[in-house]
């Protein structure tokens, strides 16, 4: 089993004994979902039951997946403190539809990074910063890509800190597109390349 390690944290693979936190964190502990494109909270048709369900079943086809094969590179991986804990994912996505904000259509090499940290009681700790950085380092050696991104909405102060903190830089913006909570935002992009990153954090050593 893959598992990378800086500093106060851990990357692993989706086990078993996950399943019991991300259902809690899509039944009870949600205020996460608050940050992680919160406009589908105002969809109409909108169900926290049936998203619950659809989490937890796309959880339990990761978990198959795993089971059944080692994937030359892998799409998510959970996040644990040095202590042991389980606090949230860090995943990647070729999605064309993602950027379209720059109008370039087709452009499906364009790899875009979340990541998920539902425990507030962990977060402004350094978990999420290290957590990054080092699926950043894991993807940029293991894929030919000289480039990476990622995509949040101009509410989300958070994630833009923790986007600057390990190297992203905001390269579009399309303004008025996302309303949360009645109010309007911004959709914003940042990007990265290899050289930069790892100018930055050329201490992570493979």
């Amino acid at each position: 089993m893959l598992v990378l390690s800086y500093k106060n944290i851990i990357l692993r693979p989706l086990l078993e004994s996950d399943l019991a936190g991300w259902q809690d964190w899509y039944t009870r502990e949600t205020e996460w979902t608050n940050w992680n494109a919160p406009w589908w909270k105002d969809a109409e048709g909108y169900c926290p039951k049936k998203y619950a369900e659809d989490g937890m079943q796309a959880r339990l086809d990761e978990l198959a997946y795993y089971e059944s094969s080692v994937p030359d590179v892998y799409v998510r991986l959970q996040i644990m403190t040095d202590c042991g804990r389980h606090i949230g994912s860090v995943s990647r996505a070729c999605d064309p539809n993602i950027y379209s904000l720059d109008s370039v259509k087709g452009d499906d090499d364009r790899l875009k990074l979340g990541i998920v940290i539902p425990p507030n009681d962990v977060r402004g700790k350094g978990y999420g910063k290290n957590a990054l950085t080092l699926w950043m380092a894991y993807l940029f050696e293991s894929l030919p890509v000289d480039v990476l991104y990622t995509q949040t909405w101009s509410g989300n102060l958070p994630m833009i800190a923790l986007a600057e903190k390990v190297g992203f830089a905001e390269h579009m913006r399309r303004e008025g597109i996302r309303k949360v909570r009645g109010e309007v935002y911004d959709a914003v992009g940042f990007s990265v390349t290899r050289n930069d990153f790892f100018e930055l954090h050329g201490e992570i050593v493979f």
